[in-house]
């Protein structure tokens, strides 16, 4: 792109509609990364801002929308790309999906940066023309056709993962076997958790068993998941059962499913690493009895471990040890401290010590012995 000087937004607003389509071009590449900001000064009508108002705003977003029906793919691409990174409100996203769903070019560029704005402003509420995405999943293109897989799992369209997961046995690429994977994300249907079970626990290939580790911890949600993983737990890969364990551990303790499997999993031996431990020391450093239900379900399984029940009372002893220190500190430190900050005070006072640079002498308190000779 090229940036004009002393150009401001509504300059390169007002060349979306020159005559020239490279100038159009340009001035949607320059908007690009101005998408955000449009964005919020779209959304805030009462607000005032020199840089970019909210009629600016306004008029750059209904000035890209008519090159969607461009004859020239460069200005389509360009356009689709400014409007996945606007993102857009809520309320207007419905139309313009569809508005991007009208789009009939074969142009593969054009097709790609379509997939990624449909990906990019879709949910799993959103329902595409079937010649859509069917067109767009058989493109000549392999950049396109693969993007689509993430556009089908976005969607969760069951009747593209069925021909996905009949494909799947057909190709003999790694690369493609995780990106049909990968279009089982969210919420996959009981063939593909058959086809992720299976290949955790009989691909030859490393990276497609930890895929597929990966994706069933993630569905935990699903009844029999959790129960599936922790009967097989003993068969998997050392790197597998830690992405399990890790995928177990990711929200903090506020995924239920997650935080039972693990307790499982700590009842059957499992010793954890310095990580897994540090999380679930900050996890459980409540009582027990004011835990979640799951949560204290998984406090048993941790002291009642045959690997971590001894270390884990140790550990609990310590930190019971450290809280009455620290109740002690709390006592007497806020008379120390009110008399440290009052006399500090004087003699900034008495040296005229600026306001600036009173905190920087206070820092450099640590560093004394630095200075000596």
């Amino acid at each position: 792109m090229v940036g004009v000087p002393g150009y401001e937004p509504k300059d390169y607003v007002a060349d979306l509609s020159h005559a020239n389509p490279e100038i159009v071009f340009n001035a949607v590449s320059v908007l690009c990364p101005m998408a955000d900001k449009i964005e919020t000064a779209m959304s805030k009508p009462g607000e005032t801002n020199s840089y970019l108002s909210h009629a600016t705003a306004k008029a750059a977003y209904q000035g890209v929308l008519p090159l969607l029906k461009s004859r020239d793919p460069r200005l389509v691409a360009v356009s689709l790309r400014f409007l996945q990174l606007l993102g857009t409100e809520e309320q207007a996203k419905p139309d313009l999906i569809a508005r991007i769903g009208q789009i009939q070019s074969t142009h593969p560029l054009v097709q790609f940066e379509q997939v990624v704005a449909l990906t990019t402003l879709a949910t799993n509420t959103t329902r595409l023309p079937a010649s859509l995405t069917h067109r767009l999943l058989h493109s000549p293109s392999w950049m396109v056709s693969r993007a689509t897989y993430q556009l089908i799992d976005k969607l969760q369209d069951e009747t593209l993962r069925v021909e996905l997961l009949t494909r799947y046995p057909t190709v003999s690429e790694d690369r493609e076997k995780l990106l049909i994977l990968a279009a089982f994300t969210r919420t996959p249907g009981p063939k593909a958790i058959e086809l992720l079970q299976q290949e955790l626990l009989t691909s030859s290939k490393e990276k497609i068993r930890l895929a597929a580790a990966g994706l069933l911890v993630s569905n935990l949600d699903i009844p029999g998941v959790g129960e599936w993983l922790a009967t097989h737990y003993p068969h998997f890969s050392s790197e597998a059962r830690e992405i399990i364990i890790k995928g177990c551990a990711r929200s903090n303790g506020d995924d239920m499913a997650g935080t039972e499997l693990l307790s499982r999993f700590l009842i059957q031996g499992y010793l954890p690493d310095e990580d897994l431990l540090r999380w679930l020391h900050s996890v459980l450093q409540r009582e027990p009895e004011t835990l979640p239900d799951h949560l204290q379900r998984l406090e048993r399984a941790v002291r009642t471990s045959p690997n971590l029940g001894v270390t884990w009372a140790a550990e609990w002893q310590k930190r019971a040890q450290a809280r009455v220190r620290l109740a002690a500190l709390n006592q007497e430190f806020p008379a120390l401290a009110q008399e440290f900050t009052a006399k500090a005070q004087a003699m900034f006072a008495k040296h005229n010590i600026p306001a600036n640079k009173q905190r920087r002498y206070l820092e450099s308190l640590s560093n004394l012995e630095s200075l000596q000779p």
